[in-house]
C-alpha cells in the first residue's frame, strides 16, 4: 500500500512538471491576433475610455471588464498574470466535467477524458478570450441545475425553498455567460429555460401556474437584471446607442455573418482528407503523422459522435416515457431529467459552434460533448474486454504522442529569441518563430524612441500587440479592418481618422492576403478587390516605407506632412 501511495504521488508530481513545462513559454508568449484584440481592449478600458463608444468590437464586455480588473489590481499589464487567469478558468471546466463524468465514467475512462481535455483544449487554446470564460459560466450554470434536478420533488415539503439557491444561481451565471459570448448565453438560456418548464409541468402536475412562473422568475431575473445594469450604465454614459449596433446591428448585418456562417466541418475534413490523401501516397515515410490524424478525428469528431450518443440516451427515452400516458413522467426518475439537462446543454454548446470549423470552436465549448464521446467508447467496449483493451491502448497512445508533441513545440518555444516589451510587466516576450524576432525588435524599438508617450501609430489589418509591445496607442475605434468584415463606414471613418491624425508610424501585416487566399470564411470574395483603397492613398500622400518582412510593410510620415516630422529610418 505504500508503494501504491508512493508511486501515485510521483505521478502526479511527474504531470504537474510536465504541464508545468509545457504552459510555461505560453505564459510569455506574444498575443495571438484575437487574444491581442481583447487585451488591448481591456487596456484601453482600465486607462477610462468606453467600449463600443470610443472602440469597437462585437463582443459583450465581459472579458474586457475582467482584464481590466486584472491590470488594476497589478498597478499594469502582465501578461503572465492574464494567462494564468485563464488556466485557472480551463480548470474549473475541466473540475466540473469530469464531476458530472463521475456518474457515466469511471477509473481509466475518467483518466483518459481528463487526458484528452488536456490535449486537446490546452494549450492550443491558452489563450484570454472570452469563449473561455462563458464557457466556464455556462458550464457552472449547468451543474447548478443539473444539482435541482437531482432533487426528488415528492419528498420535498417546501418545494421554492429547495430550489431558490439553485435557480438564482444558474440564473446568475447565465447572465455573466452572456456578458463573454452572447450567442452561447442567450442559446443555453433558452434551451435551459425550456427544460425547467417542462420538467416542472412534466413532474410536478399538482404545482399552480403561479408557482411555475415564480420559480421560472427565479431562474430569469438575475439574468436580465445583470443585463439591463449594463445597459443602464451604457445608457448613462451615452454608450447605449454604439453598444447596440457593435454587438447587435452590425453582428446581424451579413458583415460577422456573412464570413462565419458557412463553414462548419470544413476545416476539419479538409485538413483530415488532405493528411488521409498525403499519407496513402507515402504510407511509411512517418508512421507518427497516422497518429497525429487520429487525433484530428477524436478532437473534431468524438464530440459529435458524444452528442449522438447524449441524444440517444436522454431524448429518445424522454420521448418514449412521456408518449405512453401522462402520469408516466412521474415515475421518470432524476437521473434522466439529469440527462436530458445534459442534452439539452450538449445542443446549446454545439450551436454556439455552429458558425465555425469543428476542429477550432470545439476545442472551447466541447467539454460535455467529449463527455459524451467518451461514454460512447465506453459502452461499446464494454461486450468485449480486449476491445476495451484495445481503444484504451490506442487512446492513450495518441494522447502520448499528442503530449510529446506539445513538450516538443514548448521546448522549442523556449529558444526562440525573445522581443523587449515596453508596454507589459513582462519586459521580453516570446514570438511565434525565431525570424520575427530580427524584425519585432528594431521595429518595436524604433517605434517606442521616435514616438512620445501617449503619442499614437496605427497597424492594420489585425495585429493590436504592437500596441502592447510599444506603449503606444492606437488612434482609431479600431483594433481590426479588413475588408467584407468591416463595413464600408467603419472602413471609411477609419481612413478619415487616420487622415487627420497622420500618426508616425504605419505598419501593415497583410492579413488581409492571408485570410483572402486561404481562409475559407472569406472564400465567395477572394476574386474581389479586398484593397483599402483610402487608406493605401494616404500611405502614398504622407508616408514612406522604411521597412518591410515577409507580410509587414512599416511606413514612416513625410518630414513634409506636419510639423516635426522625422526620417530616421530602421534597420532591417
Amino acid at each position: 500500500m505504500a508503494w501504491r501511495l508512493l508511486l501515485g504521488r510521483l505521478l502526479w508530481v511527474t504531470g504537474l512538471s510536465i504541464a508545468g513545462y509545457i504552459v510555461w513559454p505560453y505564459l510569455f508568449r506574444i498575443p495571438v491576433p484575437d487574444e491581442s484584440i481583447h487585451i488591448y481592449a481591456g487596456l484601453r478600458l482600465a486607462n477610462g475610455e468606453l467600449p463600443y463608444r470610443d472602440f469597437f468590437d462585437h463582443v459583450y464586455p465581459g472579458v474586457f471588464y475582467w482584464i481590466a480588473l486584472l491590470i488594476k489590481l497589478c498597478g499594469g499589464l502582465s501578461l503572465v498574470v492574464l494567462r494564468l487567469s485563464a488556466l485557472a478558468v480551463f480548470t474549473v471546466c475541466a473540475y466540473v466535467t469530469l464531476y458530472i463524468s463521475k456518474k457515466y465514467l469511471s477509473g481509466g475512462w475518467l483518466v483518459l477524458l481528463g487526458g484528452s481535455l488536456w490535449c486537446a483544449l490546452y494549450p492550443s487554446w491558452a489563450t484570454v478570450q472570452h469563449h473561455i470564460f462563458s464557457s466556464m459560466f455556462g458550464l457552472l450554470a449547468v451543474l447548478a441545475m443539473y444539482q435541482l434536478a437531482a432533487i426528488p420533488c415528492s419528498r420535498e415539503k417546501d418545494f421554492l425553498k429547495s430550489r431558490r439557491s439553485f435557480l438564482i444561481g444558474s440564473g446568475m451565471l447565465l447572465g455573466f455567460t452572456v456578458l463573454f459570448t452572447q450567442s452561447l448565453g442567450v442559446i443555453l438560456s433558452l434551451l435551459m429555460g425550456g427544460w425547467l418548464w417542462f420538467y416542472w409541468i412534466k413532474t410536478c402536475p399538482g404545482l399552480f401556474i403561479n408557482k411555475v412562473w415564480t420559480l421560472l422568475g427565479w431562474f430569469v431575473l438575475p439574468g436580465v437584471s445583470l443585463l439591463g445594469v449594463l445597459y443602464g450604465y451604457y445608457w448613462s454614459q451615452g454608450g447605449l446607442d454604439a453598444f447596440w449596433y457593435d454587438t447587435v446591428t452590425w453582428v446581424l448585418s451579413g458583415h460577422y455573418t456573412g464570413t462565419t456562417h458557412s463553414v462548419y466541418f470544413f476545416d476539419g475534413l479538409q485538413m483530415l482528407s488532405n493528411k488521409w490523401f498525403v499519407l496513402s501516397q507515402k504510407p511509411l515515410e512517418n508512421p507518427l503523422v497516422w497518429l497525429d490524424s487520429l487525433y484530428l478525428v477524436l478532437q473534431g469528431m468524438l464530440p459529435v459522435a458524444g452528442l449522438c450518443w447524449l441524444t440517444w440516451q436522454a431524448l429518445w427515452p424522454a420521448l418514449q416515457s412521456l408518449s405512453k400516458n401522462e402520469h408516466s413522467s412521474l415515475r421518470t426518475p432524476q437521473s434522466q431529467w439529469q440527462l436530458l439537462l445534459l442534452w439539452v446543454a450538449a445542443v446549446g454548446f454545439m450551436a454556439a459552434n455552429f458558425s465555425y470549423p469543428t476542429s477550432y470552436m470545439i476545442g472551447y465549448h466541447g467539454w460535455i460533448l467529449y463527455m459524451g464521446g467518451f461514454w460512447l467508447l465506453k459502452h461499446l467496449c464494454q461486450p468485449w474486454q480486449w476491445a476495451r483493451r484495445a481503444v484504451m491502448v490506442g487512446l492513450s497512445l495518441i494522447l502520448g504522442v499528442t503530449l510529446m508533441h506539445q513538450i516538443e513545440v514548448a521546448t522549442a518555444m523556449m529558444k526562440v529569441p525573445p522581443v523587449i516589451s515596453y508596454g507589459t510587466r513582462e519586459r521580453w516576450l516570446i514570438p511565434k518563430y525565431p525570424e520575427l524576432s530580427a524584425f519585432l525588435n528594431p521595429l518595436v524599438e524604433t517605434i517606442h524612441q521616435h514616438t512620445q508617450q501617449g503619442s499614437s501609430f496605427f497597424v492594420y489589418n489585425l495585429m493590436p500587440a504592437l500596441y502592447l509591445l510599444t506603449d503606444r496607442h492606437n488612434p482609431t475605434r479600431y483594433s481590426y479592418v479588413i475588408a467584407k468584415y468591416n463595413t464600408d463606414s467603419q472602413i471609411q471613418e477609419l481612413t478619415q481618422q487616420v487622415g487627420r491624425t497622420l500618426p508616425q508610424f504605419i505598419v501593415n501585416n497583410h492579413l488581409d492576403d492571408l485570410f483572402f487566399r486561404i481562409d475559407p470564411r472569406f472564400s465567395r470574395w477572394r476574386h474581389q478587390d479586398y484593397k483599402l483603397k483610402g487608406l493605401e492613398q494616404v500611405i502614398q500622400s504622407h508616408y514612406h516605407q522604411i521597412a518591410g518582412f515577409e507580410h509587414y510593410d512599416v511606413f514612416m510620415r513625410n518630414p513634409s506632412s506636419t510639423e516635426g516630422g522625422g526620417s530616421m529610418r530602421m534597420e532591417n
